[in-house]
């Protein structure tokens, strides 16, 4: 059974709130459930290819299984991006986490080869399980990265995710180097964990050391106060 929202009111109004900021930056926020178009956004602002997680070509994303966001400046150009998808887990995510990006990766016969194939022992992705998010493909246009906006733009995607889907946590992965600056912590994932993926061959765009970011249910109401009051 899905645990519905504590108090899914103030969560409304913590979206309203982020979408004022996003304004103040002079920004237009847009979410699709489209993955196919983005796909073809990807490609026109990065020029590179989705990840499989993310590709319409090898995932059933029918039925609101995920979706993406865009940010747009006052000259209608997108200036970030970033996507969310939705999975069942019934084991928990140390065993089912790896082993799902291997067969996504193998569909689009990418080689892959992982250092270990289970995150170590002791790791909190083993406690996590049932409705979870994955989130991904995170970009933000280079002369933009100075303000707080991955930060805000991060937050109003974690809340909207919370509100389609409900999930008991949130996860993704990030670069060591910016895992050390924090960056994964002022996104909004306030758990971090070194080298919970060791790659002997990465995955493009990947690093050879990736780490967890994850946010549980209970951080992600927490989320919802901190966006009321949170000034930039």
């Amino acid at each position: 059974m899905v645990e519905g929202l504590n108090n899914p009111l103030r969560a409304a109004r913590a979206l309203l709130r982020l979408e004022e900021r996003a304004k103040a930056h002079g920004l237009t926020t847009e979410m699709s459930g489209d993955m196919a178009e983005f796909k073809r956004e990807r490609l026109r602002v990065r020029n590179d290819l989705v990840s499989p997680m993310f590709d319409d070509e090898i995932n059933a994303f029918g039925d609101n299984k995920a979706f993406w966001m865009r940010a747009l400046d006052e000259n209608n150009e997108t200036i970030m991006l970033q996507a969310y998808r939705v999975d069942f887990i019934d084991t928990n995510l140390a065993d089912w986490s790896l082993t799902w990006m291997l067969g996504l990766y193998h569909k689009r016969s990418e080689p892959v080869v992982p250092t270990f194939v289970r995150p170590p022992m002791g790791s909190q992705t083993e406690q996590v399980k049932g409705q979870v998010v994955y989130f991904g493909e995170a970009w933000i246009h280079p002369d933009r990265r100075r303000e707080s906006l991955p930060d805000l733009f991060s937050r109003f995607g974690m809340i909207l995710a919370l509100l389609k889907w409900h999930p008991t946590a949130i996860w993704g992965c990030m670069y060591e180097h910016l895992s050390r600056r924090g960056h994964s912590v002022r996104w909004g994932y306030p758990i971090i964990e070194p080298s919970v993926y060791r790659w002997e061959w990465e995955p493009e765009g990947a690093s050879k050391n990736e780490w967890l970011m994850l946010a549980r249910r209970s951080d992600l109401e927490v989320l919802i106060d901190e966006a009321l009051f949170r000034e930039d």
